[in-house]
Protein backbone atom coordinates (compact mmCIF):
# COMPACT_ATOMS: atom_id res chain seq x y z
CA UNK A 1 0.00 0.00 0.00
CA UNK A 2 1.24 3.08 -0.61
CA UNK A 3 0.49 6.55 1.10
CA UNK A 4 0.56 9.61 -0.31
CA UNK A 5 2.02 13.26 1.37
CA UNK A 6 2.02 16.00 0.20
CA UNK A 7 3.20 15.71 -3.24
CA UNK A 8 5.26 12.32 -2.17
CA UNK A 9 4.40 8.97 -2.24
CA UNK A 10 5.48 6.38 0.32
CA UNK A 11 5.31 2.56 0.71
CA UNK A 12 3.39 2.16 3.92
CA UNK A 13 2.63 -1.81 4.86
CA UNK A 14 -0.10 -2.09 7.41
CA UNK A 15 -0.37 -5.83 7.98
CA UNK A 16 -0.96 -6.98 11.63
CA UNK A 17 2.08 -7.80 11.85
CA UNK A 18 3.85 -4.22 10.72
CA UNK A 19 0.88 -2.81 13.27
CA UNK A 20 2.39 -4.65 16.15
CA UNK A 21 5.94 -4.19 15.31
CA UNK A 22 4.92 -0.49 15.44
CA UNK A 23 2.69 -1.08 18.71
CA UNK A 24 5.32 -2.21 20.55
CA UNK A 25 7.92 0.17 19.29
CA UNK A 26 6.27 3.12 20.28
CA UNK A 27 4.66 1.67 23.75
CA UNK A 28 7.33 0.12 25.19
CA UNK A 29 10.70 0.96 22.70
CA UNK A 30 11.40 -2.86 21.79
CA UNK A 31 11.31 -3.50 17.65
CA UNK A 32 11.80 -0.45 15.17
CA UNK A 33 10.51 1.42 12.36
CA UNK A 34 11.24 0.40 8.99
CA UNK A 35 13.13 2.94 6.71
CA UNK A 36 10.30 4.10 4.69
CA UNK A 37 7.74 4.90 8.43
CA UNK A 38 10.89 6.49 8.87
CA UNK A 39 10.90 8.42 6.35
CA UNK A 40 7.02 9.55 6.67
CA UNK A 41 7.93 10.84 10.01
CA UNK A 42 10.75 12.85 8.41
CA UNK A 43 8.79 13.83 6.10
CA UNK A 44 6.25 15.32 8.54
CA UNK A 45 8.78 17.02 10.43
CA UNK A 46 8.83 14.75 13.64
CA UNK A 47 12.34 14.01 14.82
CA UNK A 48 13.15 12.12 18.19
CA UNK A 49 12.29 14.57 20.19
CA UNK A 50 8.72 15.32 18.79
CA UNK A 51 8.67 11.51 18.46
CA UNK A 52 8.96 10.88 22.29
CA UNK A 53 6.43 13.58 22.45
CA UNK A 54 3.80 11.64 20.37
CA UNK A 55 4.60 8.24 21.09
CA UNK A 56 1.69 7.68 22.80
CA UNK A 57 -0.26 8.52 19.58
CA UNK A 58 2.16 7.43 16.57
CA UNK A 59 0.85 3.56 16.51
CA UNK A 60 -2.43 4.81 15.78
CA UNK A 61 -1.28 7.29 13.47
CA UNK A 62 0.44 4.75 11.04
CA UNK A 63 -2.65 2.56 11.19
CA UNK A 64 -5.31 5.26 10.79
CA UNK A 65 -2.73 7.25 8.04
CA UNK A 66 -4.04 4.91 4.66
CA UNK A 67 -7.49 6.69 5.43
CA UNK A 68 -6.72 10.32 5.56
CA UNK A 69 -4.54 11.27 2.95
CA UNK A 70 -6.30 14.18 1.75
CA UNK A 71 -6.63 17.85 3.85
CA UNK A 72 -10.66 17.09 3.23
CA UNK A 73 -10.31 13.37 4.93
CA UNK A 74 -7.76 14.67 7.38
CA UNK A 75 -9.67 17.65 8.75
CA UNK A 76 -13.43 16.50 8.60
CA UNK A 77 -12.99 12.78 9.18
CA UNK A 78 -13.70 11.80 12.10
CA UNK A 79 -11.12 8.66 11.97
CA UNK A 80 -8.38 10.96 10.67
CA UNK A 81 -8.29 12.77 14.41
CA UNK A 82 -5.29 11.35 15.94
CA UNK A 83 -3.49 11.86 11.95
CA UNK A 84 -4.56 15.45 12.16
CA UNK A 85 -3.20 15.66 16.09
CA UNK A 86 0.33 14.15 14.64
CA UNK A 87 0.33 16.53 11.52
CA UNK A 88 -1.12 19.72 13.99
CA UNK A 89 1.14 19.40 16.44
CA UNK A 90 4.49 18.46 14.53
CA UNK A 91 3.32 22.16 12.26
CA UNK A 92 2.93 23.65 16.04
CA UNK A 93 6.30 22.58 16.61
CA UNK A 94 8.15 23.94 13.87
CA UNK A 95 6.14 27.42 14.23
CA UNK A 96 7.21 27.29 18.03
CA UNK A 97 11.14 26.50 17.11
CA UNK A 98 10.82 28.74 14.71
CA UNK A 99 9.40 31.33 17.29
CA UNK A 100 12.13 30.58 19.79
CA UNK A 101 15.01 31.02 17.37
CA UNK A 102 13.77 34.85 16.16
CA UNK A 103 13.55 35.65 20.00
CA UNK A 104 17.11 34.25 20.36
CA UNK A 105 18.21 36.24 17.83
CA UNK A 106 17.12 39.57 18.21
CA UNK A 107 18.78 38.93 22.15
CA UNK A 108 21.88 37.86 20.19
CA UNK A 109 22.16 40.58 17.00
CA UNK A 110 20.03 43.26 18.88
CA UNK A 111 22.88 45.76 18.42
CA UNK A 112 21.86 45.47 14.66
CA UNK A 113 18.49 45.34 14.21
CA UNK A 114 17.84 48.67 16.80
CA UNK A 115 15.99 51.31 13.98
CA UNK A 116 17.98 53.96 15.44
CA UNK A 117 21.00 52.11 14.38
CA UNK A 118 19.46 51.06 11.12
CA UNK A 119 18.65 54.62 10.38
CA UNK A 120 22.31 56.12 10.98
CA UNK A 121 23.05 53.51 8.78
CA UNK A 122 21.15 54.75 5.89
CA UNK A 123 21.92 58.54 6.45
CA UNK A 124 25.54 57.74 6.40
CA UNK A 125 25.48 55.46 3.57
CA UNK A 126 23.36 58.10 1.99
CA UNK A 127 25.67 60.85 1.72
CA UNK A 128 27.86 61.73 -0.82
CA UNK A 129 30.61 64.40 -1.75
CA UNK A 130 29.82 67.86 -2.38
CA UNK A 131 29.77 68.45 -6.09
CA UNK A 132 31.35 71.82 -7.36
CA UNK A 133 28.99 72.59 -10.55
CA UNK A 134 31.92 74.47 -12.34
CA UNK A 135 34.69 71.41 -11.63
CA UNK A 136 34.76 69.63 -15.16
CA UNK A 137 35.45 73.68 -16.36
CA UNK A 138 37.55 74.14 -14.36
CA UNK A 139 39.54 70.80 -14.96
CA UNK A 140 38.85 71.60 -19.10
CA UNK A 141 41.25 74.85 -18.85
CA UNK A 142 43.45 73.74 -16.23
CA UNK A 143 44.38 70.96 -19.27
CA UNK A 144 44.10 73.52 -21.95
CA UNK A 145 46.15 76.14 -20.35
CA UNK A 146 48.68 74.23 -19.79
CA UNK A 147 47.63 73.10 -16.31
CA UNK A 148 48.22 76.34 -15.00
CA UNK A 149 45.55 76.99 -12.19
CA UNK A 150 42.41 79.63 -13.32
CA UNK A 151 40.10 80.82 -10.95
CA UNK A 152 36.86 80.97 -12.19
CA UNK A 153 34.56 84.00 -11.04
CA UNK A 154 31.27 82.97 -9.14
CA UNK A 155 29.54 85.76 -10.93
CA UNK A 156 30.03 84.36 -14.47
CA UNK A 157 27.31 81.96 -15.23
CA UNK A 158 27.71 78.15 -16.67
CA UNK A 159 26.34 79.32 -20.38
CA UNK A 160 28.96 81.86 -20.40
CA UNK A 161 31.57 79.21 -20.11
CA UNK A 162 29.66 77.58 -22.65
CA UNK A 163 30.27 80.36 -24.93
CA UNK A 164 33.85 80.88 -24.04
CA UNK A 165 34.69 77.06 -24.75
CA UNK A 166 32.78 77.15 -28.21
CA UNK A 167 35.02 80.17 -29.38
CA UNK A 168 38.02 78.43 -28.21
CA UNK A 169 37.34 75.12 -30.56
Amino acid sequence: MSVRLGKQSFPLSNSLDDRVRRDLYFKNGTGSLLPEEQKILDAIGIDKRLEGTLKPYLSEFFEKLPECQTDTSLVLSKNCEIPHFVVWSALFDSHARSQEAVVKNRKLFQKQMDITDAMDVALVSGMKERIDPDADYKTLFMLMLDKKPITVSKTIPATEYNAIFTLML
